[in-house]
């Protein structure tokens, strides 16, 4: 099994420390584009939940931690001169750079390949592994996100029955127990707020709908993904479609028509692509990507 990592933040290192200990066998390699004294931020904190579950996990790294984290088992409000002490929610921190030299050295240890001063500029040069973890935060190729769920229109995506609201013991219709969607409503929802989705996350990041090489959309059914184009004034041909092939994959049809985009070499480096997805909750959201 061979992983590449992108970031050698405390993620993408803690990751590849983990993986590498519990495989030894594994190839293990993390790529970052400073060097190994650089950082972003002064500290991490943890909350005692947090170390609760490290002890739990991993409790050899979780001992080792601890000795080097300043605690504090309270948190102190002061208000108008005025002090209040809230117990039980105490937490512990650590500066960032002594972090990350703490867990470089046991990645070291552990036989983790750590390359600094390696800024990856397309996925193509670090593809030949069998897993690839982005753990890069602003290096990455994903410029922004923007994610949105609203309770209120649960009932028209759901299978009523099987969830703790009703357990199949206390079903009383056979087809509670099936898939169910009021379709029109649904198709109007995605219009709705796939437009303005979409539209938030380009104006959040000054990008102009013309500067979008493609759109992949849920594949939900034609006429909602040409709807969708006409409302958001970007050509259709902009838009990658699969139906024709792989039908309504749900979740999963952005992820299958992503990988088509790629395969077919139509996109080229520096272009942008917004991902647009739907679903159950109600839920959608967007994602800018450069390739």
């Amino acid at each position: 099994m061979r992983i590449n990592i992108i970031g050698a933040g405390p993620a993408g290192l803690l990751f590849a420390l983990l993986i590498k200990r519990r495989f030894p066998a594994w190839r293990v390699r993390v790529f970052e584009q400073n060097p190994p004294d650089a950082t972003f931020g002064f500290g991490v904190v943890f909350s005692l939940n947090a170390l609760a579950f490290l002890e739990r996990d991993v409790p050899d790294f979780h001992e080792q931690l601890v000795s080097r984290l300043e605690s504090w088992p309270m948190q102190r409000i002061v208000h108008r001169d005025e002090q209040v002490d809230i117990d039980g929610n105490g937490f512990s921190a650590i500066g960032r750079l002594e972090l990350n030299r703490f867990v470089q050295e046991l990645c070291v240890s552990a036989g983790v390949e750590i390359e600094y001063h390696r800024a990856i500029q397309a996925l193509d040069e670090v593809n030949e592994c069998d897993l690839l973890v982005g753990a890069d935060g602003e290096g990455h190729d994903v410029v922004g996100t923007r994610l949105h769920t609203d309770g209120s229109g649960a009932d028209l995506i759901q299978i009523p029955a099987g969830g703790t609201m009703l357990p199949y013991a206390r079903m009383e219709r056979p087809q509670d127990a099936y898939f169910m969607m009021r379709g029109k409503d649904v198709q109007d929802f995605v219009l709705e707020q796939g437009t303005n989705v979409v539209n938030e996350l380009l104006a959040a990041h000054g990008v102009d709908r013309r500067d979008v090489a493609f759109v992949v959309p849920h594949q939900a059914n034609i006429g909602v993904l040409q709807g969708l184009a006409g409302r958001l004034e970007i050509d259709f041909s902009k838009f990658v479609v699969t139906l024709d092939r792989y039908g309504n994959t749900a979740a999963a049809s952005v992820l299958i028509a992503f990988d088509d985009l790629l395969a077919s070499k139509r996109v080229a480096r520096g272009d942008l692509v917004v991902l647009v997805v739907f679903g159950g909750g109600l839920s959608w959201a967007a994602t800018l990507i450069r390739i």
